[in-house]
């Protein structure tokens, strides 16, 4: 399959250099450059909305070791596919999460 997304890792942190210290951006350095993958900023200036941020942006992030992780998963259910309803189940949701994430 052919990723068209910025491969990962990518890393959350809060970048200072903007002008809402409550934000977060998502990144992906390499040795040459850094590539900005998202910025959040919280929807409301309650204290307690900062959290939600930050968990979010920490998501982000792990997306594309959770997409990896779920390939892998997926193949190895495949491998041993029982017919049983269940186990048929989730490897039909892990199809459809992995075509959500990969497919226009």
């Amino acid at each position: 399959m052919t990723e068209k997304h910025t491969p990962g890792p990518w890393i959350a942190t809060q970048d200072h250099s903007l002008r809402d210290p409550s934000a977060w951006v998502v990144k992906h350095k390499t040795k040459v450059a850094t590539s900005h993958i998202a910025q959040l900023h919280p929807v409301s200036l309650a204290p307690e909305a900062g959290g939600d941020v930050e968990a979010n942006a920490r998501l982000i992030a792990a997306t594309p070791r959770i997409l990896e992780a779920l390939e892998e998963c997926l193949a190895l259910l495949d491998s041993c596919l029982d017919g049983r309803p269940r186990t048929l189940a989730i490897a039909d949701r892990a199809r459809a999460a992995i075509a959500k994430a990969t497919t226009e």
